[in-house]
């Protein structure tokens, strides 16, 4: 279950301090009591052969995001709108964004890339302490622990 739902026009947050089981935010701006609006926005249409071959690494992402990461397909062509504020050349095309500042571009094959070598996860880990594929934080430790023990035996 999403903390969060974002789509391109806008979040619904839970709100925690009164009761009120959402509150509409525009991207951008924020709530004392929540982070900005992630989203990864995937801009997808019909009859196109780059969207079918990138369809299983969006639904891997989709399914690895962590919660308060929304994530909405977008069909392209209904949104001229969207199109031309995000400068959109091809589809499909992937956005992460934070409120409505865009994060990170990934058009048609580097989709794969992104989703292979787990670079779109990069942007949501200073709000998560498991995200699939990071391994940063599990490793501080073991790295503090071979730096200390490699001080102490080249300090003879």
């Amino acid at each position: 279950m999403r903390d969060q739902t974002c789509t391109i026009d806008g979040c619904e947050i839970p709100n925690s301090n009164n009761g009120n089981s959402n509150n509409t935010n525009t991207p951008g701006t924020s709530n004392t009591n929540t982070n900005p609006g992630y989203l990864v926005a995937v801009f997808e249409q019909e009859n196109c052969s780059a969207c079918d071959q990138a369809k299983p690494f969006i639904t891997s992402i989709e399914s690895k995001l962590p919660n308060n990461v929304s994530f909405q397909r977008i069909d392209a062509p209904s949104r001229q709108d969207l199109i031309t504020k995000y400068s959109l050349r091809i589809t499909p095309t992937l956005l992460v964004l934070n409120g409505s500042t865009v994060l990170a571009r990934y058009e048609a094959q580097q989709i794969e890339q992104a989703e292979v070598s787990g670079d779109i996860y990069q942007y949501f880990e200073q709000d998560n302490d498991i995200i699939p594929g990071n391994s940063k934080k599990s490793n501080v430790g073991i790295i503090a622990a071979i730096a200390i023990i490699a001080f102490f035996i080249f300090k003879k």
